[in-house]
């Protein structure tokens, strides 16, 4: 029997002496506020260590590599990296923002899978053994599933809707002008960083030439929200968008900034909303102003309602829907890596259309059993963007002759690099 889908926490003492891959009782606090309610959980240090394990014996994964960097609060960002190849790398990140526990989920039980279904020395028992065979022996992926530990470790501990980190800055009076007018602050010392912001992205153009990507520190606003903010006082809980004192100030985001180096596609997973966003400012027509990266985009999102068990269809959207944001990894990868495949998965819950998933899931709230059917709909996905890291161009979708020549000989037709995850199942 597969063990049940839950939630990982960072780590947790009640995990001592317990076999791995175990759950432990961990006290949560409720959403709201409350007493800590007991809730069965897996520890993310431990669920790691044992996959790594699995991994080097068949071959597949680095014993070496064990963490992207350490937080402010001094806690790992454990991470794992699943693949051989010498070429061809992916990141695969969760959880910058803390209360946003499925984002966590996604990129650990991706990892997961690629090491469990991987048939190690022995030969591939079917078609999907040997996809993901052949995936790992030509792809590096590197997953950090926890971004953000020490704002993980208060929304279970402390207050659920913890967006942030939990680095504190003393920073001198400033203001900044918006369009309603000057806003100035007062010195002094600020906590919570919104990550997410602080990539040191950089106003250059499009790779089209259509736009202009956002600096980091560039405020942004949506319905007349504030999206990104300058002012630190915009880390108290009720905004939580802060970019920090300046570009790339947080331990998290100048680990995630090294590891990207040299990537070829980067998944950085949020929630919520059903969508998968393309990089940059731009929309429609010019969405991420790169044809392959939109080709690659549309074609994930189009296989995304294929897997079966109730998945779900996502839209392919980005620039001002759902809103504007600087300082974000998936601009800084793009514009780091060249203009590669970088997508931010809003993933569930859905909040729109006839049947609105509830409120009360939003971020923590989403209930265990949407984790399963939700890493059904994005693992087809994610696969096709591992795979696609290694193309550079739209492949033909025009059938070859399978004899041609005198004397004939065979010919192999190229499927699309994101169809061939089209209906995958777990």
């Amino acid at each position: 029997m597969p063990r049940p889908f839950l939630y990982h926490v960072w780590d947790d003492p009640a995990f001592n002496g317990l076999a791995p891959l175990s759950p432990a009782s961990v006290p949560v606090i409720p959403i709201g506020g409350g007493a800590p309610v007991p809730r069965q959980m897996y520890s993310l240090k431990r669920d790691l260590i044992e996959m790594r394990r699995i991994g080097v014996q068949k071959g597949i994964v680095d014993a070496s590599w064990l963490k992207a960097g350490d937080s402010a609060g001094g806690r790992e960002l454990w991470g794992i990296k699943v693949g051989t190849g010498s070429s061809h790398k992916v990141v695969v990140v969760g959880c910058h923002h803390a209360r946003e526990w499925i984002s966590l989920e996604l990129a650990y039980y991706i990892a997961e899978y690629l090491i469990n279904k991987h048939p190690g020395n022995s030969a591939p028992a079917n078609d999907k053994e040997k996809r993901i065979k052949h995936l790992l022996l030509n792809r590096q992926i590197w997953f950090v599933p926890l971004v953000n530990p020490d704002g993980h470790a208060i929304t279970i501990a402390t207050e659920r809707d913890w967006r942030q980190n939990n680095a504190s800055h003393t920073v001198p009076a400033g203001s900044v002008v918006r369009p309603a007018g000057r806003v100035s602050w007062p010195p002094g010392t600020y906590t919570g960083v919104d990550i997410n912001r602080n990539y040191a992205t950089t106003a250059a153009a499009s790779p089209g030439g259509h736009g202009t990507f956002l600096a980091w520190g560039a405020e942004t606003f949506s319905g007349g929200i504030v999206r990104t903010s300058r002012d630190p006082r915009d880390s108290a809980i009720t905004r939580q968008v802060w970019c920090g004192p300046g570009a790339a100030s947080e331990n998290e985001t100048a680990a995630i900034q090294a590891l990207v180096a040299g990537a070829r596609a980067a998944i950085s997973f949020h929630s919520f909303a059903c969508q998968w966003l393309w990089p940059g400012p731009l929309s429609p027509p010019h969405r991420s102003d790169l044809p392959y990266v939109d080709w690659v985009g549309d074609g994930t999102v189009a296989i995304m309602g294929t897997a079966g068990g109730g998945a779900r269809s996502y839209t392919y959207t980005g620039g001002p829907n759902p809103y504007l944001t600087s300082g974000d990894m998936a601009d800084f990868t793009y514009q780091a890596t060249g203009f590669r495949p970088s997508y931010t998965p809003e993933v569930r819950p859905k909040r729109d259309g006839p049947t609105p998933d509830p409120s009360a899931w939003e971020f923590s709230g989403l209930p265990e059993a949407q984790i399963e059917p939700c890493f059904r709909e994005n693992l087809a996905a994610s696969l096709a963007v591992i795979n696609c890291a290694g193309h550079n161009a739209q492949s033909t979708t025009v059938p070859l002759a399978t004899n041609t020549g005198n004397p004939p000989q065979r010919c192999q037709y190229v499927r699309k690099c994101w169809e061939v995850f089209r209906g995958w199942t777990p």
